[in-house]
């Protein structure tokens, strides 16, 4: 939950996940965080009966499951950093979240292109590249380009792909 962003006066909200990767049932005891700017709230599957309730804090062997929904409103422009602190049965865990705010302009993310180490010439890496358009207007992508010459890499723009 690290390098998230989102366009300011927009709401974000992601779902936690858990995965129990032992032989014998997880039990989640406590999820909370003492950011003013995040939000927890339960999934809506989420019913009143206690019993129901008492299942969603218990992960079956070597499965997964979705415990919380997290929520962050963005009001201002600027880098939030904060924890969400996990009591399990299996032990404490404490997971970050960054959240970064931009204006209401275009964004590009990621701001750079890792495409790792390609060890032939006929080797190929797609990345995608996603463009955040703050004021809803349509933006043509018409031409990309490397910093630096790079003979061996070759940009393709898919028509009609934004």
């Amino acid at each position: 939950r690290v390098g998230i962003k989102v366009r300011v006066g927009e709401n974000y909200k992601t779902s936690f996940e858990i995965r129990n990767p032992f032989e014998h049932p997880l039990r989640v005891h406590e999820i909370y965080t003492n950011e003013g700017f995040l939000h927890l709230m339960l999934p809506k599957k989420c019913s009143s009966t206690s019993k129901d309730n008492e299942s969603l804090w218990e992960i079956r062997p070597m499965s997964k499951k979705k415990v919380i929904n997290l929520i962050f409103d963005s009001t201002s422009v600027g880098t939030h950093v904060g924890m969400v602190h996990m009591r399990t049965s299996a032990g404490n865990f404490i997971v970050p979240v960054e959240i970064h705010v931009v204006p209401l302009s275009l964004a590009v993310w990621p701001e750079m292109l890792d495409f790792g180490i390609l060890t032939s010439p006929t080797s190929t890496k797609i990345l995608d590249i996603m463009f955040l358009q703050g004021y809803f207007n349509l933006v043509s992508l018409i031409d990309a380009r490397p910093q630096q010459s790079e003979p061996s890499l070759k940009i393709v723009i898919k028509k009609h792909s934004l």
